[in-house]
């Protein structure tokens, strides 16, 4: 059997891929990295990763993307490059079923970062559930594919207890949209992980 590593971000997506990983019985490997590094630096560990990983015959990589092509391509160009196969296990998934199938197999997850364009302030902080699926607005991806907001996974099946956590603020950030150059404004809730 060929051995696999899931890029997990800790959100939903990400889970629901490693729910559905650890369903098909593939072996799992760790990947991980800082998330206040670079786009450029997360690419260099990424890539250092892949190396490391290819040298113990882990040829797969996993992701949880649903549905952006552009972003298909850049994993696959990248793992190409790394002698890897990307690998999509929920891709083609609608949003909404992905959604629904993570709330109903028991999964928990707290909004952690908000768009404030498309989204309210008040949102961060959410659990995710079906009355926080029914309130999104008209346009919002059902999953935040967009951007529109992230979650932190803390609670469900494959966990043994439920990840203990403390919330100790909130805090915004400005980022120019990479292709337009037009700024947004996101709202983070910070959490203490303990």
């Amino acid at each position: 059997m060929e051995k696999a590593y899931l890029n997990w971000s800790g959100g939903k997506d990400a889970t629901l891929a490693l729910y559905h990983t650890i369903a098909l019985g593939i072996p799992l490997v760790p990947f991980y990295f800082n998330p206040e590094q670079s786009d450029t630096a997360y690419g260099m560990a990424m890539e250092q990763y892949m190396h490391c990983f290819k040298a113990k015959h882990i040829t797969i990589a996993l992701f949880g993307d649903l549905y952006l092509e552009e972003l298909r391509k850049s994993r696959e160009m990248k793992c190409n490059k790394a002698g890897m196969t990307a690998m999509f296990p929920l891709w083609g998934m609608s949003s909404r079923d992905a959604l629904t199938e993570f709330i109903q197999a028991g999964f928990k997850a707290i909004v952690t970062c908000v768009d404030n364009a498309v989204l309210p302030e008040k949102l961060v902080g959410s659990i995710i559930d079906g009355t926080f699926f029914e309130n999104l607005p008209e346009g919002v991806d059902a999953c935040g594919e967009n951007g529109e907001y992230h979650t932190f996974v803390f609670d469900g099946p494959i966990f043994r207890k439920p990840v203990d956590f403390k919330i100790e603020g909130q805090y915004s950030r400005t980022f120019s949209d990479v292709k337009t150059g037009i700024p947004h404004q996101y709202t983070y809730l910070k959490l203490n992980i303990k």
